[in-house]
């Protein structure tokens, strides 16, 4: 307790204060571990450190420059292999919050950024002595600006960045172009950044600009070792049984797929026999690692992207219904052609099984995913499509049976809620007449399209029919009964707290109307507000 007293320094207002309580804050965690290891501590006491270190993300003093050398230089002790680092970030990811989920992704997303317009700039340079001069320095000095966003002073990094470029050295091109490659190790990329510095030397006005700008090209956060250490780790979690553990390497896994993806590359084979898991949490992982970095996976699949191109057709027509949308999402990234070929294929099959009714879910959540993906494939029987859904599905929510009703607003809901992207137009009086269900006699029908809803607007809070959702939602404020109006306060809440742009003033307000509500929907209302506030 005195520990997170101590932390609550980060946001003091001294900013010398701030920067000396993060690196002590360090240094505590680096001991743990340190002592952890040799087994003279037991348990997880002090796991919250690093998710507070990665807060500091979003104070504008810190950004990516001093949390990114903290994690890299000082959170972990210097003699942790990266199986060691692995093992703790797999444990940490578990106490991590949405928030510091967040800013790992973040900080993830700026460096890729970051290490995409220094190889344009690299090139650039190259381009220089044959191309037209004035043109390529355009071209420069927009590089420059875009790479000084990812500094805490933009003005100084992008002055820093025009020195840098007249700057003759062979050596120092040589090092930077090294630091990018993304089969380095955490030592090589080490000793590259080492030699760096040594040629610049202490008293170099680009020295400390130097020291920033390699860390944020290298490779020395995460890198491939990282990665296979990753997938060692969910064996052993597997063999343990432990499904938390596991939940988090697949989720690190992820994150490096959708920020690092050519840390993916040499791992194809095990990432197919992972695929063939018995575990759901495992399989369903893998599909989404697929799905965000097939791409860059591609050319080294070779002889292996036949059978992985029968392994994702299978699942698209047999899995879960997130399993399925993953698959058709991986078929699109890998194929060549956008997976045009293997999408029409499994297209017909799809629509063939409309009519045996078995594996309803992922059938639908899998055409759902082809109309996003691959449009022309889908407009070709787009037709039967619909009246399977008006006929066999949309109709039953209007039985007397329950059950039958709750069954069919679920498996319209999950296939938008989804999706997470516009729903074409052959789907709209569908989705309209699913939103009409809001208004069902039943408050299980009603709640269960609220869950649906809400997932709609938080896979993507802008989505084109964001209007009709939240205007919909407006009108069961005030519904008859309090646990839908509850539900509807949390819905718009949770909405307005992902992205301000999809919600008006005018909702948070009737939203407010709520507190003076006669029912507990007044306290849930309240602490939505308080919520809303604290995240804007």
């Amino acid at each position: 307790e005195t520990i997170k007293l101590v932390a609550e320094r980060i946001r003091d207002k001294s900013l010398l204060v701030k920067k000396y309580t993060l690196e002590r804050l360090a240094d505590i965690y680096r001991i743990y571990c340190l002592n952890s290891s040799t087994g003279s501590i037991k348990g997880n006491e002090y796991d919250w450190i690093p998710g507070r270190i990665l807060r500091c993300f979003y104070d504008k003093d810190f950004r990516s420059d001093i949390v990114e050398h903290i994690l890299c230089s000082s959170l972990f002790p210097s003699e942790f292999s990266v199986k060691d680092k692995v093992k703790n970030w797999v444990r940490v990811f578990l106490s991590f919050d949405k928030v510091e989920i967040r800013a790992l992704e973040k900080l993830l997303e700026q460096k890729q950024r970051l290490q995409q317009e220094m190889r344009r700039y690299l090139s650039l340079r190259q381009m220089h002595q044959d191309g037209d001069a004035t043109e390529i320095q355009k071209k420069v000095v927009f590089c420059f600006r875009i790479m000084s966003r990812c500094f805490t002073d933009p003005g100084k990094a992008e002055e820093n960045f025009q020195i840098l470029d007249q700057l003759k050295d062979a050596n120092v091109w040589r090092i930077l172009t090294a630091l990018l490659d993304p089969n380095s190790s955490s030592i090589q990329a080490s000793s590259s950044r080492d030699e760096l510095l040594k040629i610049l030397g202490e008293k170099h006005r680009l020295y400390d600009f130097l020291g920033t700008l390699s860390l944020k090209c290298s490779y020395v956060l995460f890198n491939k070792e990282h990665v296979n250490e990753i997938l060692q780790e969910t064996n052993i979690q597997k063999s343990a049984g432990s499904t938390d553990l596991i939940l988090c390497c697949t989720h690190i896994l992820v994150i490096l797929a959708r920020f690092c993806p050519l840390l993916l590359t040499g791992i194809e084979e095990d990432l197919i026999h992972l695929l063939e898991d018995d575990n759901e949490i495992i399989k369903e992982g893998v599909l989404h690692v697929l799905a965000k970095a097939g791409g860059a996976i591609r050319e080294k699949l070779g002889d292996s992207s036949r059978s992985l191109d029968l392994m994702l057709e299978r699942i698209c027509l047999e899995g879960s219904r997130r399993q399925a949308k993953y698959a058709v999402h991986a078929l699109a990234s890998i194929m060549k052609d956008d997976g045009l070929k293997s999408l029409s294929v499994l297209y017909k099959r799809l629509v063939d099984m409309l009519d045996e009714k078995s594996h309803l879910p992922a059938v639908l959540q899998s055409l759902g995913c082809i109309a996003q993906t691959a449009m022309p494939v889908f407009e070709t029987r787009e037709k039967e499509i619909e009246q399977f859904i008006k006929k066999n599905i949309l109709e039953r929510g209007h039985t007397d049976q329950l059950d039958v009703r709750l069954k069919a607003v679920h498996l319209i809901g999950d296939l938008f809620a989804l999706s997470g992207s516009a729903i074409s137009e052959a789907f709209q009086p569908i989705f309209l007449e699913f939103l009409k269900r809001l208004t069902d006699r039943i408050v299980e029908v009603r709640m269960s399209v609220l869950e649906h809803v809400k997932g709609c607007l938080l896979s993507n809070p802008v989505r084109q029919e964001a209007p009709q959702i939240i205007s919909a939602l407006r009108d069961r404020l005030l519904d008859y009964d309090e646990n839908v109006r509850k539900q509807v306060v949390a819905v718009l809440c949770d909405a307005a707290c992902n992205t301000l742009t999809s919600m008006k003033v005018e909702t948070i307000k009737l939203v407010a109307e709520r507190i003076r509500d006669k029912s507990v929907c007044n306290l849930s209302s309240f602490k939505c507000l308080i919520d809303f506030e604290i995240d804007n």
